[in-house]
């Protein structure tokens, strides 16, 4: 509920997003505030999330002009497409550990 309230009603840009977690959010809420991030243009993107359903990242993550550093633990997989590919012109640090 924190996190609804804290993130969606935001207007302004955000540097960071951080979540972590290995209970207590859905999967589906996750996708909901990592598009809101990113519609904010989040410049760092912080997920470590072991829940008990695979997180299906927003497809446009991909293309993010914002994103410096994106971190990626846990059971996290990027929604996938035949058109697929990856522009993060941005991007400094890249960390993906233990993903599914």
């Amino acid at each position: 509920a924190f996190v609804n309230f804290a993130l969606l009603r935001r207007t302004e840009s955000i540097r960071k997003l951080r979540l972590h977690s290995d209970k207590g959010c859905q999967p589906h809420d996750v996708h909901l505030w990592v598009s809101k991030a990113l519609d904010l243009k989040v410049q760092e993107l912080d997920l470590d999330l072991f829940l008990h359903e695979k997180i299906l990242l927003p497809l446009r993550l991909s293309t993010c002009e914002s994103l410096v550093v994106l971190k990626l633990r846990g059971r996290i997989q990027p929604t996938l497409n035949s058109s697929f590919h990856v522009y993060l012109p941005s991007l400094k640090i890249l960390h993906i550990r233990e993903s599914v």
